[in-house]
């Protein structure tokens, strides 16, 4: 019996759930403070490895007096606007070179957060639960697919020098299933 593209893709989704619910219980039992520890690390590391560290403490010092300041500002505004008979109707605008800067220091930080976890037990553990999961799909698809296919991927990966995860390995030593029109 083949599986459909909508099928695979529900067993894909799945399986990821269970992958994340692994790591979750892992942190749970061993360290239940870890993940945000290592997030907190990263972004701190992140911060020192683009060199904006001091300037970011610094802008949360002006963040914390600004938003000071716009509470008093909103409520004598909002006093003023009483007053006058109208409510308060304020919004608060977002800049692009803060989203742009927080998108940097986000991408930096999922790389130190494999640093971090890749030196300690538990995090090598999550990272390789986390790559089983970044390649469900060709997992999934590896298991319903015929030998030529399977053949062809172990020679891919042998060409770039690539092993298959602990699960893609199962997948291809799985016999495939004849084709329902064969």
């Amino acid at each position: 019996m083949t599986l459909t593209v909508k099928e695979k893709e529900h067993w894909r989704e799945r399986i990821s759930r269970k992958i994340d619910q692994a790591i979750d219980t892992l942190c749970a039992q061993r360290d239940p403070g870890y993940r945000e520890r290592v997030r907190a690390a990263a972004r701190q590391r992140a911060l020192e490895s683009l060199g904006i560290a001091q300037s970011q403490a610094r802008l949360a010092e002006i963040d914390g007096a600004k938003e000071s300041l716009d509470r008093e500002k909103n409520q004598l505004l909002g006093q003023m606007a009483v007053k006058i008979g109208r409510p308060d109707t304020s919004s608060i605008s977002y800049y692009a070179q803060k989203e742009a800067i927080d998108n940097a220091i986000r991408a930096r930080q999922k790389v130190h957060e494999k640093e971090f976890l890749a030196a300690d037990p538990l995090g090598q553990h999550i990272l390789d639960l986390q790559l089983e999961q970044e390649d469900l799909l060709d997992t999934v698809w590896l298991a319903t697919s015929p030998v030529q296919i399977k053949q062809l991927w172990s020679r891919v990966g042998e060409i770039l020098n690539q092993q298959p995860t602990m699960l893609q390995q199962h997948a291809l030593a799985l016999t495939p299933v004849p084709d329902d029109n064969g």
